[in-house]
């Protein structure tokens, strides 16, 4: 019998209407592909006013920590603005307990404007992630925004290099058991 890897993608866009989203859908359809138990967490879509003011107590934040307590491994997709991760994101991993990371492999996803912004996964998101009890950072994925382009409404060419660099990251979850020890 297989098990299931259970994944929470945390989706640190301002919106859905974006080359990001772009990025997300193919993570997501890789793990669709993949066989994994996955949920999602749209950061844009959670209440703006519990973000803001920090409110730990609110149903659909605590509803979001619960899909990341229950996963064993995070994805986390982000733009990078003025050479960090999103403001929405930080303001949800703010609010996320101190150790819930722990014992889970983590592997971020960001998308700039330019080749130099692939520095913040380094030095501004790993720290973060390293906060949150996480001993398991793979290396992750930087993608140019020129290498993701909007067609239609919902759909998305990815140029090859971008495809490749996606698949790459993703297939080294298949290296880890949930508790981020290599197999």
């Amino acid at each position: 019998m297989i098990t299931l890897k259970k994944v929470v993608t945390i989706y640190g866009g301002n919106s859905k209407n974006s080359r990001l989203y772009g990025l997300y859908k193919r993570v997501d359809q890789y793990l669709v592909d993949n066989h994994y138990e996955h949920h999602s967490i749209f950061v844009c879509d959670l209440p703006s006013d519990a973000l803001i003011k920090g409110n730990f107590e609110d149903r659909e934040i605590l509803n979001a920590h619960k899909k990341v307590e229950d996963a064993e491994m995070v994805i986390i997709i982000t733009p990078v603005y003025k050479s960090s991760f999103s403001g929405i994101l930080k303001t949800y991993l703010d609010l996320l307990p101190e150790k819930i990371f722990h014992g889970k492999t983590v592997l971020p996803f960001a998308m700039g404007g330019t080749n130099a912004h692939v520095l913040m996964l380094d030095y501004a998101l790993k720290p973060v992630i390293t906060y949150l009890a996480s001993k398991n950072i793979l290396k992750g994925g930087f993608i140019h925004n020129s290498q993701i382009e909007k067609i239609h409404e919902d759909e998305y060419y990815i140029k090859d290099q971008a495809e490749e660099r996606i698949v790459c990251e993703l297939d080294r979850l298949e290296m880890y058991d949930y508790r981020g020890i290599e197999v």
